[in-house]
């Protein structure tokens, strides 16, 4: 126990405004600030999907020079090139550059595909079909077609977004290459037989004659033979007779002079 004396109450107005003073405590800290949470950055769009919309108003408009333009500067610019949607540019370019007859450039954009995207079937479907057209095989052009037509309807293809515009431009590249056949031919026959002209075309006996009357070809139905309309600058060989087998390899490496 002290022994000094209590300390006495405030009693003047300074006293007791000091004494209100420190009875009042002190003010509450401020609440920590919260962390502001970062703010995801927007994943970049795929520049595949983004162009394929195009892709696909430049084949129903038959923009062939348009497409090829948009699809190399979509490759050009595109940092991901193992994407599967990487095929919804390289499959319309390369039946594009097909239909205007470019094999070389065709045959490079399918290169340039990582190998996981350049094993799937279709782009070695598109291969063989380069090989074929570049070497003017005539019946495996057609064959290879028709295979990669029927790869595409099945119902588990993989990529069903590419399946209208393969069938697209698969059915234009066929027309324009038997139309481009049909010109060869009339410079490079005066007589075929409708055999031959079966192998160049790919068409069947009824197709194939119903083709060479729109053409004003005729076709002797007692002997098979079919002889080309003639035309300005036609080649002519000397004799008239149907060709054969032999004369058939010979007049078609011949054609791939004549279209170069």
């Amino acid at each position: 126990m002290s022994g000094g004396p209590p300390t006495p109450p405030p009693t003047s107005s300074k006293e007791l405004m000091d004494e209100a003073r420190s009875s009042v405590p002190p003010p509450a800290a401020p609440p920590p600030a919260q962390a502001v949470p970062a703010v995801a950055e927007p994943p970049s769009p795929d520049p595949y999907t983004v162009v394929f919309p195009i892709i696909v108003d430049l084949t129903a408009q038959k923009s062939h020079d348009e497409l090829v333009r948009v699809a190399e500067e979509a490759e050009i610019s595109a940092t991901v090139d193992a994407s599967p949607s990487h095929l919804l540019v390289t499959i319309p370019l390369v039946l594009t550059y097909l239909i205007l007859d470019q094999i070389p450039p065709a045959r490079y954009a399918l290169e340039r595909l990582p190998p996981n995207l350049a094993s799937q079937p279709l782009c070695i479907d598109l291969h063989h079909l380069l090989s074929a057209t570049y070497q003017r095989d005539y019946p495996i052009i057609y064959a290879r077609v028709e295979q990669i037509d029927h790869l595409v309807s099945q119902p588990d293809f993989a990529a069903p977004d590419l399946v209208p515009i393969v069938k697209t431009l698969l059915n234009e590249f066929i027309q324009n290459f038997r139309q481009r056949t049909f010109v060869l031919l009339s410079k490079a026959y005066s007589s075929l037989s409708l055999q031959h002209a079966q192998i160049f075309l790919g068409l069947a006996s009824e197709a194939l004659i119903q083709a060479i009357q729109a053409h004003q070809w005729t076709y002797d139905a007692s002997t098979h033979i079919v002889r080309p309309k003639p035309i300005s600058r036609a080649i002519r060989p000397t004799h008239t007779a149907p060709s054969s087998l032999a004369s058939f390899d010979v007049v078609a490496d011949g054609i791939v002079g004549l279209e170069i």
